[in-house]
């Protein structure tokens, strides 16, 4: 039976943890589909560009995405239905609540034609009764729902399996023969301003640890602030230059450098965390993403006195990455899983 994979690329485009995860999340689907078809919406050619999109089917309007599917439903192809990993509010909008359930009744259509539903890596917030109904009924039709953080679980119910964030699937190989690690990364959201006391303490724990500081954009709306500290304290930055492809390129080489990486930007601490990185979260009040997300990973003890020297930063973390990459592949063993039984349907 052939298997016919769906999901959709669509996220915030200036930000490259958007790509990471969901290039993770088409791997998988590419290794296990025999089609993939990727709704890619009104994505600029530089975000679509950054995606290996060759061999898939490639949608951009919402009615072509839904007559794919529902000719697959009533052909005898199998569909597989994956919906991308990323944050989720049930906010009780009239947006929301009608994309929720366009969502729960293409869960409900994949289901009648005896195909599979997923969600992978999720992180689901609101207080929407509404809202939680739909994702509830949605969650119990799914055969499987990965969450990256305990939150999620608490709003949904048990059957939401928790998982560390698909950008640990992997590592990046070697940033040199030599695999030298000296950078310290500095990474900040520019919604808001910076707090120059952490940047000073920063500056004078990459003094103590012997690394280099570098502010890295990796979220294109971030560059004009690190433009400015910068400037101000002297030291590198590597900056949104050229198109999506060339820019991960870039973030990638700061990030297999970097021996330590502070951020209040989740994908940057994650980035250089699959590299080997310590990670300092910077807390942000309004926001519980990084203690719930980091939360959920295997961790190692810091190596050395480096734990010591980053305390006036806040606590740092080493990721296992050994136990987050295994805890990934398992979810990615059941994708393949779901998708082989489809297969051998009849």
């Amino acid at each position: 039976m052939t298997v016919v994979g769906f999901c959709s690329i669509l996220a915030q485009e200036d930000n490259l943890g958007d790509v990471v995860i969901r290039q993770e999340m088409l791997r998988v689907l590419r290794e296990c589909c025999d089609e993939v078809v990727v709704f890619a919406g009104r994505a600029g050619r530089s975000y679509r560009a950054s995606y290996d999109l060759d061999g898939t089917t490639v949608v951009t309007r919402p009615w072509r995405f839904q007559a794919r599917l529902l000719r697959t439903v009533v052909g005898r192809e199998r569909p597989l239905l994956v919906f991308a990993p990323g944050p989720a509010r049930l906010d009780g909008r009239p947006r929301t609540l009608v994309k929720s359930l366009v969502n729960l009744a293409n869960v409900v259509l994949v289901r009648l034609g005896r195909g599979e539903a997923l969600t992978l890596g999720r992180a689901v917030r609101g207080d929407s009764r509404a809202g939680r109904f739909v994702e509830s009924a949605s969650v119990r039709l799914q055969s499987l729902y990965v969450a990256r953080d305990e939150v999620t679980r608490g709003i949904l119910g048990p059957r939401v399996r928790v998982g560390p964030d698909l950008a640990l699937a992997r590592d990046d190989g070697l940033s040199s023969p030599g695999g030298a690690k000296d950078a310290m990364v500095l990474s900040f959201r520019g919604d808001r301003p910076v707090d120059e006391a952490l940047v000073r303490d920063a500056l004078e724990a990459a003094r103590r640890t012997g690394t280099r500081p570098v502010l890295v954009t990796q979220v294109r709306r971030d560059g004009a602030q690190h433009a400015r500290l910068a400037q101000v304290h002297g030291i590198d930055h590597v900056a949104w230059a050229g198109d999506h492809r060339e820019q991960l390129a870039r973030v990638t080489r700061a990030m297999l450098s970097a021996r330590v990486v502070v951020s209040d930007r989740l994908h940057a601490l994650l980035l250089g965390a699959r590299n080997g990185a310590v990670v300092v979260p910077v807390s942000t009040p309004t926001s519980d993403k990084l203690p719930t997300t980091l939360a959920v990973l295997p961790t190692t003890a810091p190596p050395g006195d480096v734990g010591a020297l980053l305390a006036p930063l806040g606590d740092a973390v080493a990721v296992d990455r050994r136990a987050a990459r295994a805890a990934v592949e398992e979810v990615r063993a059941l994708v393949v899983a779901r998708a082989e039984g489809l297969k051998g349907g009849s």
